[in-house]
């Protein structure tokens, strides 16, 4: 058995991420020596290392204590078939150690294949690689074995069992000096246990790699040769010989002979590799030479090229290995150097010729051939994944797509068949071709038939759409038609009324397609015309008012959880809303919302009218289930939560000016039930008179702070989503006693008011400032109360539009309300000290809104444009007043409760708009509102430190079926 030595140099640096071909090339990788002749740095350069790939080496072991096998995952484990015995890291393993003067020919070859890039020495061509090592070669059976339970990918042994070597007398010569001198009968006779465990190897899928050997014979080493004599090995076998530093055959190499078919060369002279301090220093590098060092160069290209394309079968990677070697010696397969050189940069870029047809399973993945192919043999493409071809082919053979996907982004010559469960795509050109599976990627390209075209019943063309691109297929000849077109719609910004060419065929268009599909939205017409030569498709806007009118609806309220406004009024008659809670979807209604089916038909009036509504494809590109809550999206419905704000802040302001606590109108003179008789009041009794006490000062002044949350449910049948407002601030007030039986007052107020939308319809928040006048005059047992208030909101808005994929839509205004209200009290009875007096009140308040629009992001109008508006809301309460007086240490505590029925006679919470960018748009919004009808309550108690100073305390509520609003306030009040 015949094997050679080799050594190596120092000497070099860590790779860094995301270099350039050059930056691989650093002392280490030079003093490999056979790195650059091989264009490794090429491959490495395109990310393909070996990582995460195993190789396995059957040799005379391993040294594992050499440092170029200590990095985690390099070294997986050793196996020793004499002895049936494995071994691992740090152990010497390699039996050739012990024999005087040799250095370790397993220990070497790992070293050339897959040492690491550490910065020192040498590397391998796979040095991101692990290995496993077996051996020695007299068990070579039970050391195959091994490895192929390791699962390897490849194997190589670098052995021979020809001994000719002209360094010897023939007397010493082996009986038969290459693979030529073995008839059929010798080579099946001949190793037969080892031959058994190859051919299990092969039946596992791995590649076998031998050296030709070196005894300068016209044909390999019988195992290199092998196929030869027994052919059914050939397509899992590789034959490597050696070449020197000018790529000249080595002296001492066997030429590929017989062999050139499966054979080509490495470089195999001074070839740097591993020894455990017995290098040409002493240290634990050194050089050598022979095809042994040869083979596992090309073994490690071929790990290389198994991390590129893992679904690689063992001829899958001798072919692209052979047929990617750079051409040496005369043109093209020869008997000398095979294929020629190895070429790594080439061979991860895949095939370079199909020498037969090749049928390519990628197993799921996708994988890139960037070679230019040739050759006689054709491609058969077969599995899940896709294969994408970027060369310039030229191969003869058909091209048959039979599963997966074939993308063509370069060329080839070749005829296509596209069979069911196939696709065919990509950007380049192919030749004449059969659509019996799909043409189109899922990506809009320009494809390119140098021929015919031809679809049969069940072929499919996918022509995806994206925005103003779409995919399309030129045919030099003519294209006959049949099967299915189904239209693909990717998003983007698509323009109507705007044909896209899906096929151009110089040579005519024959027929059309029997069946048309889409995956565009219910809004969307996909209009398929067909002209002599060209397929077009143009997309136009279908009515949206029919689409929603005929498909599911959910309501406005649906789309977005809680939203708000306000009730109407807390005890006193003042404004309400709801609290938090959580939105329940409703039902599927017949009937569209009228907010959906206005801006649907505001749409429309556009389109009809010559309007290019494609700024809003995204819209109609919806499923018939979801145009309404799209449509719900443009209407801008955060204004109408923006006018509930305005109602509420006016309304508690009123709450605050004729608040009978706010600065002790209910003390003294005012405290009417403190003049109420003992006993109920005698039957038709009109009025009853009372005796004022005397004012004990003229002067109040009063305030603090207040707040309040509320919820309005939405409403189905307008679409109106559900509101939810807040509010929070301080009011403060004067009050003159104009006379015992009369106050009046003035009061200010400042805070800060907000409003949130459900889902996307956005949010509004108000900076509030408020000033108004009272008067409360009693006459006996009956108490009025007035209030008239003004109030300033600078109100911003901000919204999105999802379907558009707009956000950051904002307009700024100034709202500017006007409201009222009298109160009317009677106390009727006194009972146990409380005093009951029934009581009515009545509201109004005027929502004055500027017309204004909206803006994007960038500060460019969009969205809506509203116009001006005055929104009314008025209401009476008709209740019970009870209210009494006590002393908690030596204090007056006085108390009051009040319940009453809330009626709405007027609610405004609407407004007019049209889309800023669509002329004659125009629609109206109403937003939520509450019911008409609702239970008031309030509570609260008056404390009197002293006689000069009072602090008040209020809760109000107010209940309706849509409706719950709480509010909550405090008084510090000081007479003089």
């Amino acid at each position: 058995m015949s094997i050679a030595i080799a050594g190596a140099l120092a000497g070099a640096i860590a790779p860094a991420a995301a270099q350039s071909a050059s930056s691989w090339k650093t002392p280490e990788y030079f003093s490999s020596k056979a790195l650059d002749q091989i264009n490794a740095a090429a491959a490495y350069e395109l990310g393909f290392t070996g990582k995460g790939q195993t190789l396995g080496i059957l040799d005379t072991g391993l040294d594992a204590r050499h440092p170029e096998y200590q990095a985690p995952g390099k070294f997986l484990g050793g196996f020793n078939g004499q002895t049936n015995t494995t071994y691992s890291l740090g152990t010497q393993g390699d039996v050739d150690v012990v024999k005087a003067g040799d250095y370790g020919h397993g220990t070497f070859v790992a070293g050339v294949a897959v040492a690491a890039r550490d910065g020192t020495g040498i590397h391998g061509a796979a040095f991101d690689a692990g290995f496993y090592a077996a051996g020695p070669f007299a068990a070579t059976e039970q050391g195959w074995d091994w490895l192929v339970s390791k699962g390897v990918p490849i194997i190589n042994s670098s052995m021979g069992v020809d001994d000719c070597s002209p360094s010897k007398p023939q007397s010493e010569w082996t009986s038969k000096c290459n693979i030529t001198a073995y008839s059929v009968a010798d080579a099946q006779n001949s190793q037969v246990a080892e031959v058994a465990a190859a051919k299990r190897a092969l039946a596992a899928g791995v590649l076998m790699v031998f050296p030709t050997g070196n005894e300068s014979q016209p044909h390999p080493d019988f195992w290199a040769g092998l196929p030869y004599r027994l052919p059914e090995v050939k397509n899992g076998w590789l034959a490597v010989g050696s070449v020197d530093a000018n790529n000249v055959i080595s002296t001492f190499s066997n030429r590929c002979g017989v062999a050139a078919q499966w054979c080509l060369v490495a470089p195999g002279e001074d070839n740097s590799t591993v020894v455990l301090g017995r290098g040409d220093d002493g240290g634990n590098f050194k050089t050598g030479e022979g095809t042994s060092y040869a083979a596992p160069v090309a073994a490690a290209v071929g790990v290389l090229v198994k991390q590129a394309y893992p679904w690689y079968t063992a001829y899958d990677l001798q072919q692209t290995l052979l047929t990617t070697a750079t051409d040496l010696g005369d043109p093209g397969i020869d008997a000398v150097y095979g294929w020629g050189l190895i070429n790594a940069g080439k061979a991860v870029r895949g095939y370079g010729q199909f020498v037969d047809t090749v049928t390519l399973d990628t197993k799921g993945f996708t994988s890139t051939f960037s070679n230019d192919i040739n050759g006689n043999g054709g491609l058969i493409k077969t599995g899940a994944g896709t294969l994408i071809m970027t060369g310039r082919n030229t191969y003869a053979g058909a091209t048959t797509v039979q599963g997966g996907a074939l993308q063509i982004d370069g060329s080839i010559t070749s005829a296509v068949t596209v069979a069911q469960g196939g696709t065919l795509g990509g950007s380049g050109t192919v030749g004449s071709t059969v659509v019996n599976g799909t043409i189109g990627l899922g990506t809009p390209k320009t494809f390119n038939v140098a021929g015919t075209l031809s679809f049969g019943a069940d072929g499919t063309y996918v022509a995806s759409v994206q925005g103003a691109n779409a995919d399309r297929i030129n045919v030099t000849g003519a294209a006959t038609l049949n099967g299915t077109l189904r239209m693909a719609a990717l998003g983007g910004n698509y323009t109507f009324n705007t044909p896209y060419t899906l096929i151009a065929a110089a040579g005519g268009v024959n027929g059309t397609f029997a069946a048309q599909q889409s995956t565009f939205g219910a809004g969307v017409n996909t209009n398929v015309s067909y002209t002599a030569s060209n397929v077009l498709l143009t997309l136009s806007p279908r009515s949206l008012a029919s689409v929603v009118a005929t498909a599911p609806s959910t309501g406005g309220s649906t789309g977005g959880g809680s939203t708000s406004g306000n009730t109407g009024g807390s005890t006193s008659g003042g404004s309400t809303s709801g609290g938090s809670g959580t939105t329940t979807p409703a039902a599927t209604t017949s009937k569209p919302p009228s907010d959906v089916v206005a801006v649907a038909k505001a749409l429309d009036r556009a389109v009809s009218d010559g309007t290019d509504t494609s700024r809003y494809f995204a819209l109609y590109n919806l499923d018939a289930d979801e145009i309404d809550e799209g449509l719900n999206q443009l209407t801008g419905e955060v204004h109408a939560g923006a006018i509930r704000l305005a109602t509420q802040v006016s309304g508690q302001f009123l709450d605050a000016m004729t608040d009978p606590f706010a600065s002790g109108r209910a003390t003294e003179a005012f405290l009417a039930f403190g003049y109420a008789p003992t006993a109920p009041v005698s039957e038709g009794r009109q009025a009853i008179e009372r005796a004022a006490a005397p004012a004990s000062a003229n002067y109040r002044i009063w305030g603090g702070p207040y707040g309040s949350t509320g919820r309005v449910a939405g409403n189905d049948a307008t679409g109106a989503s559900s509101v939810s407002v807040s509010s929070g601030g301080l009011v403060a007030g004067i009050d003159v006693r104009l006379a015992p039986n009369f106050i009046a007052g003035v009061a200010l107020g400042g805070g800060r008011a907000w409003t949130s939308m459900g889902g996307s319809l956005g949010s509004a928040s108000a900076d509030v400032f408020q000033v108004g006048s009272f008067v409360t005059a009693q006459a006996g047992a009956l108490t009025l109360t007035g209030a008239a208030g003004y109030s300033n909101l600078g109100i911003s808005t901000r919204r999105s539009i999802p379907i558009l994929d707009e956000t950051g839509i904002t307009a700024r205004y100034t709202a500017h309300v006007f409201s009222g209200r009298v109160e009317g009290r009677y106390e009727v009875a006194r009972i146990g000290g409380l005093g009951l007096s029934p009581f009515a009140s009545f509201q109004a308040q005027d929502v004055m809104t500027p017309s204004y629009a909206e803006k994007d992001s960038a500060g460019v109008p969009f969205g809506v444009a509203v116009a001006a508006r005055n929104n009314w809301t008025t209401r009476s309460v008709l209740g019970l007043d009870v209210r009494g007086s006590t002393t908690v240490g030596g204090m007056k505590l006085l108390g009051f409760a009040r319940a009453g029925w809330g009626h709405f006679f007027a609610q405004g919470a609407s407004y007019d708009a049209r889309l800023v960018d669509v002329a004659d748009s125009d629609f109206s919004v109403a937003g939520a509102v509450p019911v008409r009808d609702g239970l008031v309550v309030s509570t609260g108690f008056d404390l009197a430190f002293t006689s000069a100073t009072t602090i008040a305390v209020r809760f109000d509520t107010e209940q309706a079926k849509n409706a719950q609003n709480y509010a909550g306030s405090a008084r510090v009040k000081i007479a003089f």
